[in-house]
């Protein structure tokens, strides 16, 4: 009745439909926790809670004041000698964190490498990419800029910096990877 043309034009048009709705209300959602945050209200004898999300490196405090959150790696709090809290909210530096990964430059590759700098969620990270398809090198460099979504877990983009230097066409690469 329809031509395969057709259905396979529905198909598609499904998928997109169904990916669009789910960046809407993904989107949705994270809007509405940022325009009201959840209500936390204190213990009566309590002057402040400090609570961090490890998955989403979310650092919240809430005093009778309001809540403020903020990103951090790795926060530490201090209790001073005269009873007030210091908290200390890494959003930027250096790091020597190495990393696994999988994803496609000239053809599919397994990435090896190191985090080097942070900048709240953005990592700048120096890897290797090895594939097995003898088509290709076995090894490529690869410098590249990472966005971390989910606890350990990052979105990298990179590009081989020989290419950089002039000695080769550019080669990008697109790698998910996970910290060790």
């Amino acid at each position: 009745m329809f031509t395969d043309h057709f259905k396979l034009s529905l198909k598609g048009i499904a998928v997109i439909a169904a990916i669009l709705l789910g960046a809407f209300l993904y989107l949705r959602h994270r809007i509405h926790d940022i325009i009201v945050p959840p209500q936390i209200t204190l213990p009566t004898k309590d002057k402040e809670l400090i609570t961090y999300n490890e998955n989403r490196h979310i650092l919240t405090v809430t005093t009778a004041k309001g809540t403020t959150t903020t990103y951090s790696r790795d926060p530490s709090v201090e209790v001073l000698k005269d009873g007030t809290v210091k908290v200390n909210a890494d959003r930027w530096g250096t790091e020597v964190r190495p990393f696994l990964g999988i994803g496609y430059s000239d053809t599919g590759r397994a990435y090896v490498g190191c985090q080097l700098f942070y900048f709240h969620q953005f990592d700048a990270a120096a890897s290797f990419g090895w594939t097995a398809d003898n088509r290709h090198p076995a090894f490529q460099p690869m410098l590249s800029l990472a966005y971390n979504f989910w606890s350990d877990t990052s979105l990298n983009v990179g590009i081989n910096p020989a290419s950089l230097v002039g000695l080769s066409k550019p080669e990008p690469a697109v790698f998910l990877s996970v910290r060790l």
